[in-house]
């Protein structure tokens, strides 16, 4: 985990499918004492993030859309179409 210590990462927020899209662009300042990663904005915002989170802020923008959408209920049955193209 410390090797990631000054890692920029770039959280994307969105509302909905078709919502508006905000970017917020951060690095990691520590690693706390319970293993999560103390994070700052460039807005001065803080938050302690996990090793699954950092994993998806790290990813590029288009990335971290199609894994936020993943785990939208709504959306999945986009993502179980698209998992087999077999007939049915």
């Amino acid at each position: 985990m410390l090797k990631n210590v000054r890692t920029q990462i770039r959280r994307v927020f969105f509302n909905g499918l078709n919502g508006s899209t905000a970017f917020f662009h951060g690095v990691v300042r520590s690693v706390t004492a319970v293993n999560k990663y103390d994070v700052v904005y460039d807005d001065y915002d803080e938050e302690e993030i996990g090793e699954a989170e950092f994993d998806i802020y790290k990813m590029k923008v288009k990335d971290q859309v199609v894994a936020k959408l993943a785990n939208v209920q709504s959306a999945r049955f986009w993502k179980d179409a698209n998992d087999c193209n077999c007939a049915s």
